[in-house]
């Protein structure tokens, strides 16, 4: 038994010695010897430094010092047994605070419904959730700013991210409807020559890959502006601004309604990955937000939204 657990154990003695007004009728009932209670006894006196019992023919009778104690004994017994039941609740319904970033462009297939699934099953979570670009949640978690992020792609800028593919999907060319480029059923990088795009800011994914194909390819593409937000990057396509370079489920709506076309842009895929610092591996609540956020993609996957990847969690 360790001293924790022996100290408590005590206390548990000394209570029933006070209640029982007998150390042979408190051992009896404890199923100890009177010796073992004694030794707790004196165990007890000995740490706080005062005699707690007075021992007699008519029974053990209760000092000054150790009504005193009796009462400091209780409340700690209370304290100890409410802390056992709240630990108890809180393992099985955690509770905190849990700060994740999330591409912009996954919020409405994502992002709602993680935070109603938690809800459901963990209401005592509370999710503090940050939309932004692949750079900027790179740098948050690597500051400990984030506790995890969903990255486009398992390759980070920073060694000491953990990064693991959850899903993925096509990359779509977005135009608004009548647009030249919309009667082909799949689009290569070369086919977005000349093309006016409205593209991501810097540090975004789908922005670097833009980059870096006018770049290979002299494609001569013009930006007409750079947008942050999902919804403005629609309307823009809508009202023929420009291309956009937009996942498939951002856009799964607008494409059914008719108001933007998307055509897939040759093999390229966005990896979905959940990401977090090396050094803050997911524990506790954090743990059980990273569980969700990988049953919710599978789930996407099965939905036919994302494609699984093999070996995923």
């Amino acid at each position: 038994m360790d001293r924790a657990a022996e100290s408590l154990s005590d206390l548990y003695r000394f209570m029933e010695i006070a209640d029982q007004g007998s150390l042979t009728s408190a051992a009896e009932r404890l199923g100890i010897s009177q010796s073992a209670l004694t030794r707790s006894v004196q165990s007890l006196e000995h740490a706080y430094g005062s005699r707690l019992l007075d021992r007699g023919k008519r029974g053990a009778r209760l000092t000054d010092s150790g009504k005193l104690f009796l009462q400091r004994a209780r409340e700690m017994v209370e304290l100890h047994e409410a802390t056992v039941r709240e630990i108890s609740a809180f393992d099985a319904d955690p509770g905190g605070r849990v700060r994740i970033g999330l591409p912009i462009s996954t919020s409405r297939v994502f992002a709602t419904p993680l935070v109603a699934r938690l809800a459901e099953r963990h209401p005592r979570i509370r999710l503090a959730i940050t939309e932004d670009i692949s750079e900027n949640m790179e740098i948050g978690l690597s500051r400990g700013h984030l506790d995890l992020a969903v990255l486009v792609s398992p390759k980070t800028r920073r060694g000491r991210l953990h990064t693991a593919p959850m899903a993925s999907e096509q990359l779509l060319a977005v135009m608004p409807p009548g647009h030249p480029l919309a009667d082909r059923a799949r689009l290569g990088w070369r086919d977005l020559a000349g093309q006016t795009m409205v593209a991501h800011p810097d540090g975004n994914f789908m922005r670097h890959w833009l980059t870096r194909m006018n770049a290979r390819y002299g494609l001569g593409v013009r930006l007409a502006t750079e947008v942050n937000s999902r919804t403005l990057m629609v309307e823009l396509v809508r009202a023929g601004i420009g291309v956009a370079l937009m996942p498939g489920s951002a856009v799964t709506e607008e494409i059914a309604s008719g108001t933007v076309v998307g055509r897939p842009l040759g093999s390229m895929r966005l990896v979905w990955s959940v990401a977090y610092d090396a050094q803050r591996a997911p524990a506790g609540i954090t743990g059980r937000v990273e569980e969700t956020m990988r049953e919710l993609a599978r789930d996407l996957a099965k939905g036919g939204i994302w494609t699984a990847i093999s070996g995923a969690g």
